[in-house]
């Protein structure tokens, strides 16, 4: 959306967390997400907008999206 509006073009997505963590509880399920293959990342196609702030749900199509099966990870509280 930001290089939309800018007139740039998109190159990567950088994401950084803080505070993450894993429960021992949380182990196991880790383990198994961490052996799955991995899959091909998605497109992402968007539609203009006059700015930033007049985006839509309708105006994201994500294609190829497919996804491995769910895991139920327990969460610790």
């Amino acid at each position: 959306m930001l290089a939309q509006q800018t007139g740039h073009k998109p190159y990567r997505f950088i994401h950084n967390t803080e505070d993450s963590h894993i429960y021992v509880n949380q182990i196991d399920k880790v383990e198994e997400y961490l052996s799955r293959s991995e899959i091909e990342s998605p497109s992402l196609i968007l539609k203009s907008a006059k700015d930033i702030f007049s985006y839509h749900i309708d105006d994201f199509e994500l294609i190829g999206y497919n996804p491995h099966p769910v895991m139920k990870i327990p969460v610790a509280v």
